[in-house]
């Protein structure tokens, strides 16, 4: 009796830690990442200076509007290569009239050459600032593409950062690679 005891109760055991490992495999299934079930890995650059040229444009669009209800005469405004606002005037002290009001009204514009060039000046954004709208494109980027890869309904997709203006993203799994770069490069 004492051996049919002690086989039912080895038997009893074994069957819970069958169904143990079923329930815990069957509630927590392993995910497989890139490598094992494939997928799809993507390397998007941001075109972060594309924002910084736009808030240049921005500003020089305020600043003729600004600079002609003061009535200070300029000849040109032109945004340049290397974020640079370059403006031209017609004689030595419409441009120190223009530098004079920059520099009071538009703190976010520095001067970028010492000398006025002739009868030109170049000023430029703030370097903190360009770097902040940047890393803002960049984090607004992440956020976006995140949003759309929700839609795949994947299980633990990889979207992350990489260097200055970089984002990786990788969805294992997914079958149709065409379709997830048109949903994740689409205009918002």
């Amino acid at each position: 009796m004492d051996k049919r005891l002690k086989w039912k109760a080895a038997l009893s055991g074994a069957l819970i830690v069958i169904v143990g490992v079923y329930l815990l495999f069957r509630f927590q299934a392993i995910n497989l990442g890139l490598d094992l079930q494939g997928g799809l890995h993507l390397v998007l650059e941001v075109q972060a200076d594309k924002v910084v040229e736009t808030e240049l444009v921005r500003a020089k669009d305020a600043l003729s509007q600004e600079l002609r209800k003061a009535r200070i005469k300029f000849d040109a405004m032109n945004v340049e290569a290397d974020n640079a606002l370059k403006i031209t005037a017609s004689t030595p002290e419409d441009l120190a009239q223009i530098t004079a009001y920059i520099e009071k009204e538009f703190p976010n514009l520095t001067r970028k050459d010492l000398v006025a060039a002739g009868s030109s000046v170049t000023f430029g954004l703030q370097e903190d600032l360009v770097t902040h709208w940047k890393d803002n494109a960049i984090r607004q980027a992440l956020i976006t593409i995140r949003n759309r890869v929700d839609e795949f309904g994947l299980t633990e997709p990889v979207i992350q950062r990489q260097g200055r203006n970089r984002i990786i993203v990788e969805l294992a799994g997914e079958r149709d690679p065409q379709r997830a770069i048109d949903l994740i490069g689409r205009t918002a």
